[in-house]
């Protein structure tokens, strides 16, 4: 299976090229670690409005997450199934 990742800066996009997941991953157990995580990076943090802050990732992950009944989920656009 192929799958792209979700990149939130595609929804600043209009009409049909936005990302749409259509695979769901349940991270409700490591969102803590990946915000950590994210931390660490400095160079690549950015204050909390905008994309690509800790408290974005938090969010984005908490609401995709209410839409598959899970603490927090990460979206996949699966592109291919391999046989």
């Amino acid at each position: 299976m192929v799958l792209a990742y979700d990149n939130t800066s595609l929804f600043w996009s209009f009409g049909s090229d936005r990302f749409h997941p259509t695979c769901y991953i349940d991270i409700s157990e490591y969102l803590d670690v990946k915000i950590q995580a994210m931390r660490l990076h400095a160079s690549q943090v950015r204050p909390a409005i905008y994309h690509g802050s800790p408290e974005s990732l938090e969010l984005a992950t908490m609401l995709r997450g209410r839409e598959v009944s899970v603490e927090a989920a990460e979206g996949f656009e699966v592109l291919r199934a391999l046989l």
